[in-house]
């Protein structure tokens, strides 16, 4: 009895976070047949995991993002890089705190087993023992899924880094292709405003939307000045 006592203490004391495979081990709804196609098919899972993009692909950003029904210039499709490419990087930072607090919440959880595993090993009481082993079993679940939390944090911030750096690119092909001035950022905010205004008021109707429909067009006369005014602005290398 001593002795099958100190294997059992030995096996909880060392046991480690398992795999999440593991866990449905004693399920009888699974056949052997089912557990050997899982396990088969693990590897083709991690690929998938690495190689699937989690954003569009560079075509769908080219034709679905900056198609020229949403940015028909080349100052709203240069707008819309940067716009764009900024959400991104705000995301990417998001994301690294987020991946630090899980890290510190990784170590907070194995210090816990630590001290739950040796409670276990001193307690006498019988309830108390189950009560830290259901406590062991559960922080060893909300490890396992901190874990992989961690996991798909880490390909988000890969993906959100070439987000950005995609994003970069296309809109510096727009600046170089079409003579974009970069610190010219009234004239395209005000182009994308005129814009925005454009398709709102072809979303409405004449019919029931007379007074906004007048008051847009209000709204673009004053944009529309105020574009004339910006371009007849020369630029820095126009100067020279």
């Amino acid at each position: 009895m001593l002795n099958e006592e100190q294997n059992q203490l030995e096996v909880v004391k060392n046991k480690k976070s398992d795999s999440i495979l593991s866990l449905l081990k004693n399920d009888k709804i699974l056949t052997s047949n089912d557990w050997d196609d899982l396990e088969s098919s693990t590897g083709f899972i991690k690929e998938c995991f690495k190689s699937i993009p989690m954003y569009r692909p560079l075509p769908v950003k080219i034709f679905g993002v900056l198609n020229d029904k949403e940015c028909p210039t080349p100052e709203t499709k240069f707008w819309q890089c940067r716009k764009e490419a900024e959400v991104h990087a705000d995301q990417l930072i998001e994301d690294i705190h987020n991946l630090e607090m899980i890290r510190i919440n990784i170590d907070r959880a194995n210090y816990a087993l630590d001290k739950m595993k040796n409670e276990y090993i001193s307690e006498k009481n019988v309830d108390r023992k189950m009560e830290i082993e259901f406590d062991l079993r559960e922080t060893q679940v909300n490890l396992s899924k901190l874990e992989y939390r961690g996991i798909k944090l880490q390909k988000q911030i890969k993906y959100r880094i070439e987000e950005v750096h995609e994003w970069k690119k296309i809109s510096e092909n727009i600046k170089s292709s079409h003579n974009i001035e970069t610190n010219s950022y009234i004239k395209q905010y005000v182009n994308n405003m005129r814009f925005n205004l454009i398709k709102k008021k072809n979303e409405l109707s004449e019919e029931n939307n007379k007074e906004e429909l007048t008051m847009l067009d209000s709204q673009l006369n004053t944009f529309n000045t105020i574009i004339k005014q910006i371009e007849s602005i020369k630029t820095p290398s126009e100067k020279i």
